[in-house]
């Protein structure tokens, strides 16, 4: 489904991880501005993802029971590397 005045970067990194990310996945994205991230999912027919904005990692890393896929120009502490690797592989 395409959604009328956007218009993604053709095939960028973050478009990619949508497109690969599990189903049902929650998408952590780079900033907490989410208009981007949701008109580019939705584009993308991937409406099937939890989509959170920076601010809500560590709530999303500590209640997850579900894959996590993080935006790649998110910046994450060594801690929420930890956290993350810790989920990801017990999902």
């Amino acid at each position: 489904m395409l959604t009328p005045g956007f218009t993604p970067a053709p095939q960028g990194r973050t478009t990619l991880q949508i497109i690969n990310a599990p189903r049902g996945a929650t998408f952590v994205w780079c900033t907490n501005n989410m208009a981007y991230v949701r008109a580019l999912a939705r584009h993308l027919g991937r409406t099937d993802l939890v989509l959170v904005g920076k601010a809500g990692l560590v709530t999303t890393l500590r209640s997850s029971r579900v894959p996590i896929v993080v935006d790649h120009a998110l910046w994450l502490t060594t801690e929420e590397r930890r956290m993350l690797a810790d989920l990801n592989s017990k999902t």
